[in-house]
């Protein structure tokens, strides 16, 4: 946004939250321009709100309350 140029570190952002749809989806754009280490910061002060980055290289990133859950295996997209 600052550019003016498309958001290009991550590949996806899932928002998995208690509330809406449309917040849900309204964050994970927001999550996936401001950038990982950004997104990350934001969904910690976020009650109720869990994220799942992946980068460009396919890497995992899932906060801390999504951690606690046993999630299934993710393959990396090639």
């Amino acid at each position: 946004p600052k550019t003016g140029r498309p958001a290009s570190s991550l590949k996806s952002v899932t928002v998995v939250t208690n509330k809406s749809n449309a917040f849900a989806d309204a964050l994970s754009t927001g999550l996936f321009v401001m950038g990982e280490s950004a997104g990350l910061k934001l969904v910690q002060k976020l009650r109720g709100v869990e994220a799942i980055f992946i980068n460009q290289k396919g890497r995992l990133t899932v906060t801390s309350g999504l951690k606690r859950k046993q999630l299934p295996y993710f393959q990396p997209l090639k």
